[in-house]
């Protein structure tokens, strides 16, 4: 019982805890970095008004980062392989909600107008329950001063992103092509091919797109010192949107972790809007079970109604048939880079460069300050070499420690398993107040813009001091210049 309470509990509470915000924390003075400038106007200079962009992949880290290009006279080219995002449609590989914390807010108001529009897509909420059967648990409430989270689905705060960047940019700079995949990269010639055939050239290629990014495969074949680890995590979901919370028993305001009647897959229900409208995750490592499964409706609609019977009728029937158009469920993987650049020529922004496959709450978060910080970096740089190399001097120690608070070292005995779980349950009912435990992790992640490499060094021993790392990547650095210049070689020797 213990177990299933701390694994339902602890481990959903946290891994979502993004999709809440836990207030009246704030880091101190001396820990709170800035990644970057906090003047929400780009400088301009030589290096990027002569720019010339190829962003692969226009989720929430490319569409950032063009505004912030674009800001400093850049020219952006973006192709996204999934259709064009419409505000209040679920298109596939959109149809999940997200929460926007402290730092993703930060880092959205770099660019002008976009946090306004990001924020009346979405629906700000902090508050979290946890229902099993009759029982009703309110885990948190609003509280203190701090601005809540943002609830929104990602096809919602990417047609935001998008709107605003059409709306504040011509066309003699920005173009945006959906449903064409970059199927080809040639790195020395800078240039690209689409799925239809176009050859596109640039100064540079940025790939924000995702954990089976084309533009980090690309830099796999290119160059042998780039290493990548990219595994699948256990569990598999699908998520559906309904009109209204399922269920009469349901906060609409309130973020809500269902258990079911029967089985394990549970329901995930977190409100996106001010109308009632929310996201529902059914979430479960049962790989036979029929809601994450079957394509039989009838089927799916009797499974809801035996597991979840406090649900409408309608929602019942809405959600079934969601959930038989799904093909295949989805399963999330992390990804770890060890350098996020190539030379001049190649970068990697978001999932595409570190993914924990939601665990931190925090992806979203990391990838959209990734992209403030790439453009802050071109923009204060005289050589694009310079300001890639500066990038991943700041985000590869981020990604890094992200990975590490997400995925701790398995417990070396039951007696140590039993002190995390006393420990984390100490923590999160104390929070670190009257000198008792330490603030949680996620509380201080997602309320904090302390950076997640000093938050790593803070809690567990072993991390790379910022001399090390930046020693690390000058090494592979100078290895990549290596080697490009090697591929140009063998490529005019066979002509």
């Amino acid at each position: 019982m213990m177990r299933a309470i701390h694994s339902l509990v602890l481990g959903y509470l946290f891994a979502f805890t993004d999709a809440f915000l836990l207030r009246n924390v704030a880091s101190s003075p001396h820990h709170a970095t800035a990644r970057y400038a906090s003047s929400n106007s780009a400088s301009s200079s030589a290096l990027t008004t002569s720019l010339n962009v190829t962003i692969v992949g226009a989720g929430p880290a490319g569409l950032l980062l063009a505004h912030r290009l674009l800001e400093g006279g850049a020219s952006v080219n973006i192709y996204e392989k999934r259709a064009r995002p419409v505000l209040g449609t679920l298109l596939p590989g959109r149809a999940y909600a997200l929460g926007i914390g402290r730092r993703g807010r930060t880092a959205l108001q770099q660019a002008p107008n976009v946090w306004e529009a990001v924020r009346q897509a979405g629906f700000p909420s902090d508050r979290f329950r946890l229902h099993a059967g009759p029982v009703a648990l309110k885990l948190r409430d609003s509280a203190g001063q701090q601005e809540p989270s943002l609830l929104c689905f990602q096809s919602d705060l990417c047609a935001a992103l998008l709107k605003e960047l059409e709306q504040q940019y011509s066309t003699d700079r920005l173009t945006i092509q959906f449903n064409v995949p970059v199927t080809n990269i040639n790195f020395k010639d800078r240039t690209c091919q689409t799925k239809n055939g176009e050859l596109v050239a640039f100064d540079l290629i940025v790939g924000c797109d995702g954990v089976n990014s084309v533009v980090r495969e690309a830099m796999q074949k290119e160059w042998p010192a780039f290493k990548v680890t990219q595994r699948e995590l256990p569990g598999k979901f699908k998520t559906v949107q309904l009109p209204n919370v399922p269920s009469d028993k349901l906060d609409p305001t309130a973020v809500s972790l269902v258990m079911p009647q029967k089985g394990s897959t549970t329901a995930f229900v977190e409100p996106v809007s001010d109308s009632g409208r929310c996201c529902v995750l059914f979430a479960g490592s049962n790989s036979s079970d029929p809601l994450l499964v079957s394509s039989d409706a009838t089927e799916i609609e009797q499974v809801l109604q035996e597991r979840y019977p406090s649900f409408r009728p309608e929602a019942l029937t809405s959600a079934a048939e969601q959930l038989a158009n799904i093909p295949k469920a989805s399963q999330a993987s992390s990804v770890q880079c060890n350098i996020y650049h190539y030379n001049d020529v190649a970068v990697l922004c978001g999932d595409a460069a570190h993914a924990t496959g939601g665990v931190s709450g925090q992806g979203v978060n990391s990838a959209l300050t990734d992209s403030v910080v790439l453009a802050e970096c071109i923009h204060q740089s005289t050589s694009m070499r310079e300001a890639l190399n500066a990038y991943s001097m700041k985000q590869v120690p981020e990604g890094h420690a992200l990975y590490d608070l997400s995925f701790p070292p398995p417990p070396s005995s039951k007696l140590e398993a039993l002190g995390r779980t006393l420990g984390t349950l100490r923590d999160f009912i104390f929070r670190g107040r009257f000198g008792i435990g330490k603030l949680p992790i996620q509380v201080q992640l997602t309320t904090s813009l302390e950076s997640f490499a000093d938050i790593r060094r803070a809690r567990m021993d072993g991390f790379p001091s910022q001399s090390e790392w930046e020693r690390k990547l000058s090494t592979l650095d100078a290895s990549a210049v290596a080697s490009l210049s090697a591929r140009g070689k063998e490529t005019t020797s066979t002509k």
